[in-house]
């Protein structure tokens, strides 16, 4: 048994003890030496969560169910959320795997700790303090004993453990273990974590206890900082955050009305969307940075926890979110899952480019988003689009269509440092099977126009996709659409 798996399963049977103690339950010195050495041993020899098949004499079975299937949710994959940013194969999982020794990007979560026996989740996930021995003593000296995979800001202690569920599911959507024949697929394999526990049983946080979590994430090691579930921000979360960005670490928050408008470079707010790419609820007038997926997500279920029952959402009956053998996945809709998704796509984009600046990093995921109708301002995140773009390439364009006298008029607007080509192009329905080019009445550096009548659109047609494609010099493209109802188009004018 490897030294990580060892003071993981330490720090959780201390747990034990520090919770049989709190209930009054009492255990002389020697019980306690005989409880954890028994608790280590057995977990030793029953492979600490690993998932194997009797049949395959041990070995580790291919694949993650849940990667591949669907049903969960209507139609659609059972983990879309992850298949809708890019990452929809075998292959595409390789590439967002980070190389072996990888332990210079860390992702930290604010959050209500990490179940980290999950049989879904490798020890190998989780952060490590370098500096750290489990000794009862601060070896590091950061003012937290034997803090060896993170932090409780609620219980004042080194195990993060969950109680909540929220945690885990934040860390199971980029974190879950791959090819173990078990569930789901992470984002990230490979990826560092750092559970940081702040919320208490009922979901619940402190916001000085919010901003010691982020000094914290910041002065060991952390790379990225993900907020999933933040309220407005208190003077001492802003002074974390400005803490955060002067030693370049990225911080991924959900917006809740006031974090765009701080200005922070090392800052990305997240909106949520859906299946469909349409945001979950209305952004309202503070705009977040990027889209990405916070509807019927899959991830972990933390055990002997239910967050969606504790958090009292109306009509829910408990357990009904519980999925797979031993419920150990959950499915939920949380706006917060959605900056768990950007968080991998950071993490990423620093392994692969590791020069890159927190505002670069920004900039590049907003160019990659895939845009929602005509905004050039909101986009679904596109992690493997964000693999291959580099900072200081921009394309902003928006698509108009308008109906006058009859004829429908549709109009590319574009600005960029450097194009390359452009073009129209129109299809049938929302999500068009084949696109045909539009004819042009005029073609200027920065606009096209395409006039069309009712002629030139088949009947057939109720609704009407219209398409801006921008190529840039350097090859990347940004694409821009409307979706445009059709079955009545010129009919006034026939009459």
């Amino acid at each position: 048994m490897d030294s990580l798996k060892l003071a993981v399963s330490f720090t959780y049977f201390c747990g034990i003890l520090r919770s049989l103690r709190k209930y009054k339950v009492r255990l002389n010195g020697s019980w306690k030496v005989v409880f954890v050495v028994f608790a280590i041993l057995v977990l030793s020899f029953s492979g600490c969560g690993k998932n194997t098949d009797p049949a395959s004499n041990g070995k580790i079975k291919a694949h993650d169910p849940h990667f591949s299937s669907a049903g969960l949710f209507e139609s659609y994959p059972d983990q879309w959320a992850l298949h809708r940013i890019g990452i929809n194969s075998r292959d595409h999982l390789q590439a967002a795997t980070l190389p072996d020794g990888t332990d210079s990007v860390i992702v930290a979560f604010v959050d209500s700790g990490l179940d980290y026996k999950h049989p879904d989740y490798s020890p190998s996930a989780l952060w490590r303090n370098p500096n750290e021995e489990l000794n009862g003593k601060d070896d590091d000296g950061n003012g937290y004993v034997d803090d060896l995979i993170g932090w409780n800001f609620v219980e004042h202690d080194n195990n993060p453990w969950d109680d909540f569920g929220h945690g885990t599911m934040m860390a199971g959507i980029i974190g879950a273990e791959v090819e173990n024949g078990l569930g789901i697929a992470g984002m990230v394999p490979g990826i560092k974590i750092m559970p940081l526990k702040v919320f208490n049983f009922f979901g619940k946080a402190r916001s000085h206890k919010i901003a010691e979590a982020i000094v914290y994430a910041v002065q060991n090691g952390a790379t990225v900082i993900c907020l999933g579930d933040v309220a407005h921000l208190t003077e001492a979360e802003k002074m974390a955050i400005s803490h955060a960005e002067q030693a370049g670490v990225v911080i991924v928050a959900t917006n809740p009305g006031n974090l765009t408008e701080l200005g922070f470079s090392n800052l990305i707010t997240v909106g949520a969307s859906d299946s469909q790419d349409r945001p979950v609820a209305d952004v309202g007038a503070s705009i977040p940075d990027i889209l990405a997926p916070g509807a019927d997500v899959l991830s972990l279920r933390a055990r002997r926890t239910d967050f969606v029952l504790v958090s009292g959402e109306k009509d829910y009956v408990p357990g009904q979110n519980f999925v797979g053998p031993e419920n150990m996945f959950y499915h939920a809709d949380r706006s917060s899952f959605s900056a768990a998704f950007v968080a991998g796509a950071v993490a990423m984009l620093q392994v692969k480019s590791p020069d890159f600046s927190p505002r670069q990093i920004k900039e590049v995921l907003r160019y990659a988003a895939r845009p929602i109708g005509s905004s050039t301002e909101l986009g679904v995140l596109d992690a493997m689009a964000a693999l291959h773009v580099k900072p200081g390439y921009w394309i902003d364009a928006r698509i108009e269509v308008t109906e006058n006298e009859g004829k429908l008029v549709v109009q590319g607007l574009f600005h960029s440092d450097q194009v390359q080509e452009s073009w129209l192009e129109f299809g049938e329905g929302t999500e068009p099977k084949e696109w045909k080019p539009l004819s042009l009445q005029s073609s200027e550096t920065s606009r096209l126009v395409s006039i069309l009548g009712r002629d030139d659109i088949p009947e057939s047609w109720s609704e009407t996709s219209f398409r801006l494609v921008v190529v840039h010099g350097s090859g990347m493209n940004k694409t821009v659409r409307e979706v445009w109802p059709t079955r009545d188009f010129g009919k006034e004018n026939q009459q």
